[in-house]
């Protein structure tokens, strides 16, 4: 009987480990896509963090999009304390520290060293994603340059910007989007 308990002690521990090792697996599998995204500068952003995400896709023969990337340049500098130009314009003063990246995307695809050259030739700061984020939010290539899409903290797709934008602008559009989703 003793040989017994030993056998089916054994066999039970190796159905426990099998058990635990299956869970595991499954676990692992049932964690999705990762929210991290590669930039040119071999640092990741994450795509579903707690600030809102403007996504610019731009292209180096796009004239309004030249235009536009002073703008967005500024609009990824930290903003402290209440930003009164964003209260003007936007007629509130309801306007405080908002937390907001900027991500730009080669419209192009230009990847590695192309994409450095030409991110470093356009004048941009903002983080430069190496690949292109819109499948996550099942977006279709846009089909006007430039676009901007507004990324909710958390990771939510909000809302397409057509054209050129102002850093006075995309504020003002996050303080109405963000108050709506109070």
């Amino acid at each position: 009987m003793q040989y017994r308990t030993r056998k089916t002690g054994l066999i039970r521990t190796l159905f426990v480990a099998s058990l635990l090792a299956s869970f595991t697996l499954v676990s692992a599998c049932e964690q999705g896509p990762t929210t991290l995204a590669p930039t040119i500068t071999g640092t990741e952003v994450d795509l579903a963090g707690p600030q809102w995400l403007v996504v610019n896709y731009w292209a180096e023969w796009c004239g309004p999009c030249r235009h536009e990337i002073p703008e967005l340049n500024e609009l990824d500098k930290p903003v402290a304390g209440p930003a009164s130009d964003v209260a003007q314009a936007a007629d509130s003063s309801a306007v405080e520290s908002l937390a907001v990246s900027v991500l730009g995307v080669n419209y192009d695809g230009l990847v590695d060293q192309k994409l450095v050259d030409v991110s470093e030739r356009m004048g941009i700061t903002f983080a430069v994603l190496a690949t292109d984020p819109r499948e996550r939010w099942g977006q279709p290539l846009p089909s006007v340059l430039p676009s901007t899409y507004l990324i909710a903290p958390g990771g939510e797709f909000v809302e397409t910007l057509l054209g050129p934008q102002t850093r006075v602008g995309i504020l003002s559009r996050i303080e109405t989007l963000a108050a709506a989703r109070e």
